[in-house]
């Protein structure tokens, strides 16, 4: 005859068999909510500057909600080792932006100040997907920064 199984053991039988088949907890910063509790910049060149600066200010979890492909990967490895190593916010700024748009692509050059490490050439490549500017790449411009190397080169074919 079967020994009647107590609620605390059903509980645990249900989860050593696998019953609990509840999805793993995604970070907000790896896949941003469907709607902000911001309103989201939408031309190339406020998008650029809206991005620079959450990234200066460690806000990668805005970053992402503009950040597509290779910038979502940066902002969500960036995201991560905030949380490992916190830093202080940048006092970048950005000083000229220049954008050429083509269809639903943009080329962005950008000259970003930072107090510590001088100013920095940067070019912006952006998409626009479901009427959002998003960034998708950015790279050195003619100027080499610690770190750099690590980003993809690719522009928009």
């Amino acid at each position: 005859m079967l020994k009647p199984v107590t609620f605390s053991g059903f509980i645990f039988l249900f989860i050593a068999c696998g019953g609990d088949k509840r999805p793993a907890t995604v970070s907000a910063s790896v896949m941003p909510p469907v709607k902000p509790k911001i309103a989201l910049p939408n031309t190339p060149e406020t998008v650029v500057v809206a991005w620079e600066g959450w990234i200066a200010n460690n806000q990668y979890e805005y970053a992402a909600y503009v950040s597509v492909d290779k910038e979502l990967d940066y902002v969500t490895t960036m995201e991560k080792s905030q949380a490992i190593e916190p830093l202080p916010p940048s006092k970048s700024q950005t000083l000229d932006i220049k954008c050429a748009t083509t269809g639903d692509s943009a080329v962005c050059t950008c000259t970003v100040r930072n107090p510590q490490y001088g100013d920095d050439h940067w070019k912006y490549f952006l998409v626009k997907r479901d009427g959002q500017w998003m960034l998708r790449d950015v790279v050195p411009n003619g100027s080499e920064r610690m770190g750099a190397s690590v980003k993809n080169t690719q522009s928009i074919q």
